[in-house]
């Protein structure tokens, strides 16, 4: 294993995020999915809650539309997603999910529990609880801060 360069706490983060990152992407490619960690997110928010605007995943994800707009192209082109007029609004685009990705989302979902269960392997349970709360309250304080 690497030694590990600081133990700052941004540098932990960030390292950790980026490794987690690398790691999910390597499995899903290894799975033949041909997915980014950030597509699967888009997925899994239209698994939960199908038909929304790309304000919507947006706003949910904190990114601009831009980008969404780039990730639902992706998907688009994968034929994972579908853009359909709203009933409502015939200028606005929803986007739905299409059958082909109802169906890799065993796969998908179990390769993404397997990785996360892989980073947290030989954890005790109490240290990622306690984890975990200490990243609630500093995404809530850092939230806080980006209100101002």
């Amino acid at each position: 294993m690497k030694q590990i360069e600081s133990n700052s706490l941004g540098y932990l983060l960030s390292t950790c995020n980026n490794q987690l990152i690398k790691s999910l992407n390597r499995e899903l490619v290894g799975a033949k999915l041909e997915l980014t960690r950030e597509q699967y997110i888009v997925l899994s928010i239209l698994w939960e809650k199908d038909l929304v605007n790309q304000q919507f995943l947006a706003d949910t994800l904190g990114k601009e539309r831009y980008s969404i707009t780039k990730l639902v192209d992706g998907l688009e082109k994968r034929k994972l997603v579908k853009r359909v007029p709203s009933e409502n609004d015939r200028r606005a685009k929803l986007i739905i999910v299409t059958l082909k990705a109802l169906e890799i989302r065993p796969l998908v979902s179990k390769v993404v529990d397997t990785t996360l269960h892989n980073a947290i392997l030989n954890i005790p349970e109490k240290d990622i609880e306690i984890t975990k709360s200490v990243l609630e309250k500093i995404i809530m304080n850092v939230s806080r801060f980006n209100e101002n």
